[in-house]
């Protein structure tokens, strides 16, 4: 997945680098996992938002219908 190619792509990067930047190396990474958690948090709220809406407007065409 993305997180996860992003993560090899800053390692491949940092390992071409003195070693007193893997400390950065690690915050990054740390950063990488964390954005990923909250985007995959926001998209799971939103498909909720999205199944809760959809049955509204079911009801409400039912409504219609009749």
């Amino acid at each position: 997945d993305y997180v996860s190619l992003r993560i090899e792509a800053i390692r491949a990067e940092y390992q071409k680098m003195p070693s007193f930047l893997h400390e950065e190396e690690q915050h990054h990474l740390e950063r990488l996992q964390k954005d990923g958690k909250d985007i995959s948090q926001q998209l799971n709220e939103s498909k909720a938002r999205m199944e809760q809406r959809r049955e509204m407007l079911r009801g409400m065409y039912e409504e219609l219908k009749e």
